[in-house]
């Protein structure tokens, strides 16, 4: 008897999100204008490639003619460390990134969409070298994940769907990551135009082809503080500040090409 080796390690890569226990990085929590250092949790995760070795040796073996049917084969795993020191994380002081917008003229659905969008950010480390989804964080918008139905885009159009709103939540992270000087690797405009920032100043999210993502290009960790008050969203980035004093910068919006709509007589005959 023997394995296909590549299917069995594609097949656990595949359910790996369902079977492995992910360590819980060490992190940090804001709290009276201070961060508190929160202790992460270690994680167990299958090593593949042993796992399908050790799987390919058994069924090959005599042993294998008498293993009954539906028999269970245990995985080898391994200990993953969370990331993260008390050391490397106490370096986080400095606000180098901030940005506010204004959600006064919403409906309450609206309203709460971005105030639960701003929560499940709020607290987020992002560690060196590693890349924040917008998506990843704050999905499925469903009724359960504490999102109601508002008005969003969808193809020129406003419709009703769970997360209208959540647009806003991801265009202040945005703009807050531009004053950061994070790398942006990926962002996507709206279809028609917002007013709660300047033009071409927007970050779109739309199921998964839609995301908002950002990398932690600088050498220590950066913490996102998402927060609500008084009908405005404000994010913080806080890192170390490594710019020179009196380092300013800011963006330009150029408009290209303007399009008027155009009109369309339609005569209906009886």
């Amino acid at each position: 008897l023997t394995i296909n080796k590549q299917i069995v390690a594609q097949t656990l890569y595949n359910k790996s999100d369902k079977i492995n226990i992910k360590a819980i990085n060490n992190g940090l929590k804001r709290q009276n204008g201070t961060f508190v250092y929160v202790e992460g949790q270690e994680g167990d995760e299958v090593d593949i490639v042993t796992s399908v070795n050790t799987l390919e040796d058994l069924v090959a073996s005599d042993f294998a003619f008498a293993v009954p049917e539906n028999t269970e084969f245990a995985l080898t795993s391994v200990v993953s460390s969370p990331k993260g020191t008390k050391e490397e994380l106490s370096v986080v002081k400095d606000l180098i990134g901030t940005f506010t917008t204004n959600y006064k003229s919403s409906g309450s659905n609206r309203a709460k969409n971005v105030e639960t969008g701003a929560s499940k950010l709020n607290g987020v480390v992002v560690y060196p070298g590693d890349e924040l989804s917008f998506y990843k964080l704050v999905n499925p918008f469903t009724k359960e994940n504490g999102y109601e139905l508002a008005g969003s885009y969808l193809n020129g159009e406003t419709v009703e769907s769970f997360g209208g709103g959540i647009c806003q939540v991801s265009t202040t992270l945005y703009n807050a990551a531009l004053e950061a000087e994070l790398e942006i690797t990926q962002r996507f405009n709206h279809s028609m135009i917002v007013t709660y920032v300047d033009l071409a100043a927007d970050a779109a999210i739309a199921g998964t082809y839609k995301d908002l993502r950002f990398k932690n290009s600088y050498d220590f960790p950066v913490y996102v503080e998402g927060v609500c008050s008084n009908r405005n969203i404000t994010f913080n980035i806080y890192g170390v500040e490594t710019r020179k004093e009196g380092y300013t910068f800011n963006f330009v919006t150029e408009v290209l090409e303007t399009i008027q709509p155009t009109t369309e007589n339609i005569i209906q005959v009886e």
